[in-house]
């Protein structure tokens, strides 16, 4: 065996008890990462999640180059100075931060740059600082009397689809239903009644559906065709005022 005066000398150490010289480690490297707070670094990902949903989805089209379906229900995960997990539809996507945040007090500046770069590129309206502050109201759901409306509306839709669906005739289960119930002048009348409020009907909840976005969810900046919008512009469809009143208190409590 061949044995050279670097290994001899090594060997040397190591039998008198004199450790080897060990490859050195750098300790500058976690002094030059600046440290993340696991507090705001907590609140930073809830508000996110809470206010900036829409525009998490507009990071992920852009950057991660995800349809409109696919990067729908944006939820971040975890951000970190290199990049940001954010979860959609489709699984979890890593997000690069190019060029990388020198520092945590930076991720503001940070994100607010990406989702201007995002919505300029898709072609979408911008948030200012007054949208920062007033972010996209959630959908809320018909509360109280609103099902009301929400009710009486669709049971008429629901009326129409059995009519002009040819599910209204002498001997069908709705034809008996009806002689049941002793509806005035019979099913004959139900049938002539349906036919001549459907496109009244249609029309003034088509009108509705239409104000509720020219009125409340553009100048807003909800996004055409997102969850949000789809379920808005369904309940002012289905609803009507009442569903324009549950808009403008969800709005008054987020800017309150």
């Amino acid at each position: 065996m061949v044995t050279t005066r670097s290994s001899a000398a090594a060997l040397a150490r190591s039998r008198s008890g004199t450790p080897a010289a060990q490859p050195a480690t750098s300790s500058n490297n976690s002094a030059e990462i600046p440290g993340i707070d696991p507090a705001t670094k907590k609140r930073t990902i809830a508000h996110m999640n809470k206010d900036h949903t829409e525009d998490m989805s507009a990071i992920l089209r852009h950057y991660s180059h995800l349809s409109a379906a696919e990067a729908e229900g944006a939820e971040m995960l975890d951000l970190d100075l290199t990049s940001m997990s954010i979860r959609s539809a489709t699984g979890t996507h890593t997000v690069p931060i190019s060029p990388p945040m020198d520092s945590w007090d930076d991720r503001r500046a940070k994100l607010v740059a990406m989702t201007t770069a995002a919505r300029n590129a898709l072609g979408l309206d911008n948030h200012n600082d007054e949208a920062a502050d007033h972010p996209i109201p959630r959908h809320v759901p018909p509360q109280g009397t609103d099902w009301i409306s929400f009710a009486g509306v669709s049971f008429y839709f629901l009326c129409a689809g059995l009519v002009y669906g040819g599910l209204v005739t002498p001997g069908s289960p709705t034809w008996t239903a009806l002689e049941a119930v002793r509806f005035p002048r019979g099913p004959v009348a139900f049938i002539w009644l349906v036919e001549v409020l459907f496109l009244p009907v249609l029309a003034i909840h088509v009108a509705e559906a239409w104000w509720m976005d020219h009125s409340r969810l553009a100048p807003a900046r909800v996004p055409r065709g997102s969850r949000v919008w789809l379920l808005w512009v369904a309940n002012a469809f289905l609803e009507g005022i009442p569903a324009y009143r549950r808009w403008d208190r969800t709005v008054k409590a987020k800017t309150s």
